[in-house]
């Protein structure tokens, strides 16, 4: 049996880790992207969707592919992460991006590192007046140990409107995001939420940059810095992690669940 001597054998290993580093090296790195998007009703926040709605991923991929591909639009190949969810009812303001450290920043208030509110307007039933609705500003709601427990006092209440005499258009702000929270606090109450839109995330809003439904803005870096309190950091893609994709039988995908959803509103 012939030996192979250890000093060839950590040269080849050597070689290889070269290598590697080198192939790593090639694959282009991107900085933190942000997309702002205005979120119609009837779409999913969710990577994969169970049934023929489309997801907020491929709703923006049919946006853009209109004018342009995604990846000449934007400048992202990673994959994209909501920050935050939205209901398949809720629409209004949702953030995507490509920075998992991100997400963490804006979603988890309990890391101290970060003050982004969420404001939404909701449609409620029940014609409410600030009395009735003073235990959410004063103490928050327990929602039960399934649904995250007691709640944080909201950060503003405001009673925009009585559209008729049994309903009422207010606006909130909190700075949590339990699962369905604006919905089972106003359920624990004893109203209940007809619409809601989330319209802020942070200094952010959807009057000031995408004010109709299906309008997206890819955020700058001074964007970026300013509203979300963040430093657009580099990003290296993952192989195969791409989650827009140039691909035909993608989009193909996509429009077969737009012409299934059109012929069941007929």
């Amino acid at each position: 049996m012939t030996l192979i001597p250890k000093s060839s054998v950590i040269g080849r290993f050597l070689v290889l880790v070269i290598l590697f580093e080198y192939a790593q090296s090639l694959v282009a790195i991107e900085k933190t992207k942000v997309i702002i998007f205005h979120k119609p009703p009837n779409v999913v926040t969710s990577h994969q969707s169970q049934d023929e709605r489309l997801t907020v991923y491929e709703e923006l991929q049919h946006r853009i592919s209109q004018s342009s591909t995604f990846e000449e639009a934007t400048g992202i190949q990673s994959k994209l992460h909501a920050i935050g969810r939205l209901d398949v009812d809720t629409t209004g303001l949702i953030l995507l991006t490509n920075d998992g450290g991100l997400v963490h920043h804006v979603t988890n208030p309990t890391s101290g590192k970060s003050s982004i509110t969420k404001t939404y307007e909701a449609l409620i039933m029940g014609c409410h007046t600030d009395q009735t609705l003073e235990s959410l500003l004063v103490e928050g709601i327990a929602l039960g140990p399934k649904y995250g427990g007691m709640t944080q006092a909201v950060d503003h209440l405001e009673i925009i409107s009585h559209p008729t005499p049994k309903s009422t258009i207010v606006s909130l702000t909190i700075r949590e995001g339990k699962n369905r929270q604006i919905r089972r606090m106003f359920h624990a109450i004893g109203s209940g939420v007809m619409k809601l839109k989330r319209t802020h995330v942070g200094k952010l809003s959807l009057e000031g940059m995408v004010p109709e439904e299906g309008q997206w803005k890819l955020l700058s870096n001074a964007e970026i810095q300013d509203y979300l309190e963040w430093e657009p950091r580099p990003i290296r893609p993952k192989a195969g992690g791409a989650h827009f994709s140039s691909n035909d039988q993608n989009r193909h995908g996509s429009e077969q669940k737009r012409r299934r959803r059109r012929r069941r509103r007929r």
